[in-house]
């Protein structure tokens, strides 16, 4: 995982998910404390308010990317990027096509 930019964890309800991404923060931890590196900036997020109440956090992923309120797209966006090392979505099948556009390469805003 650490030397690719994406991976997708995958199962059906109950598998164990959302804790394999728990353990992934966990490991990404200790892996910067024992390299005497910084540690990484994560944000864990969710399509829905129901999803992400599972969450230690609990953000969605509108609340995180800031949804403009004079015209259309979001604050966060490939040129204003936030500012994380880490991005985990749990609960990714409940995206829509246009939000994970945004959240996969928000170009346009």
């Amino acid at each position: 995982m650490l030397a690719n930019n994406f991976v997708v964890i995958s199962g059906g309800p109950g598998t164990g998910k959302t804790y394999i991404t728990t353990m992934i923060e966990r490991l990404l931890g200790l892996y910067a404390q024992f390299s005497e590196i910084s540690l990484p900036r994560i944000i864990s997020m969710a399509p829905t308010g129901k999803a992400a109440s599972r969450l230690k956090d609990g953000p969605t992923i509108h609340s995180v990317l800031k949804p403009l309120k004079d015209r259309r797209g979001f604050f966060y966006t490939k040129k204003n990027p936030l500012n994380v090392d880490v991005v985990i979505v749990d609960g990714a099948s409940m995206i829509d096509i246009a939000l994970m556009t945004r959240l996969g390469d928000p170009a346009g805003g």
